[in-house]
């Protein structure tokens, strides 16, 4: 099962940007969810976004696993899927049973999830999947590349993906305000850049707190939710 998400909180940055594990919110019924669901606490495997940034992946690792600890859901073991790891990836998949898989830099997390074989080796895989942002993203068909820095202006617009899930998402967007919830250089990032590409695709767009449960065959979201369509914005969910 595949929970899709904008965000997942577990942490807070302090003024040094030093990443204090908290509580898991059970927004959108999430936390509920995962309890539902898992059948035991053995193994935790995060899937890294940069595989070569191993001090990064091991910190998000441990305050990961004391977030869950925190919210009574404590793993046995953690492990991390990076480069040093990749050989195992087969094997650190299949015995997980929870993935966590960290959002990021498309194209790096793209490339990595390729090289790894990942659509494959997740065929069989029975246990939970979590995807964060730019991992949400890799797993559609066709990925709206937009830019959140400048450094990616030159990159292409339009990716393919791995096609595990048969939709187009926009993570981190405010549909009341017409904004970006993440980080960008881009003020008018949602008008110059996301809006565009629904001229061409239907485009599900998640804001942050909402988000997909995948169980290989059907989608349905938590939260609020927009369909993106000729530049409209069609708001779904919404209470």
């Amino acid at each position: 099962m595949f929970l899709i998400t904008s965000k997942f909180e577990y942490c807070v940055k302090d003024e040094n940007c030093t990443r204090i594990p908290c509580k898991i919110p059970d927004e959108n019924g999430i936390l509920t969810l995962i309890k539902r669901h898992i059948t035991r606490y053995q193994r935790l495997l995060i899937i890294a976004n940069d595989p070569s940034d191993y001090t990064d992946n091991d910190n998000v690792a441990q305050v990961l696993g004391q977030a869950f600890v925190m919210t009574n859901q404590k793993f046995d073991e953690i492990k991390v899927l990076d480069n040093r790891t990749r050989d195992q990836a087969a094997t650190l998949i299949q015995n997980a049973d929870l993935i966590f898989m960290r959002g990021g830099e498309i194209l790096r997390q793209l490339e990595f999830l390729q090289q790894i074989y990942f659509h494959e080796l997740i065929k069989n895989y029975s246990g939970i999947v979590i995807t964060v942002s730019a991992a949400s993203m890799c797993l559609t068909p066709i990925i709206c590349n937009f830019p959140e820095h400048e450094k990616e202006l030159a990159q292409p617009r339009f990716i393919k993906g791995l096609g595990i899930v048969d939709l187009i998402l926009i993570p981190h967007f405010d549909g009341k305000t017409l904004t970006y919830q993440g980080h960008t250089d881009f003020p008018n990032l949602v008008q110059d850049y996301i809006l565009p590409y629904s001229d061409k695709h239907l485009i599900y767009a998640l804001p942050n707190g909402s988000y997909i449960r995948y169980d290989g065959i059907n989608l349905k979201f938590f939260g609020p939710y927009y369909k993106l369509i000729q530049r409209n914005v069609v708001a779904l969910n919404i209470c």
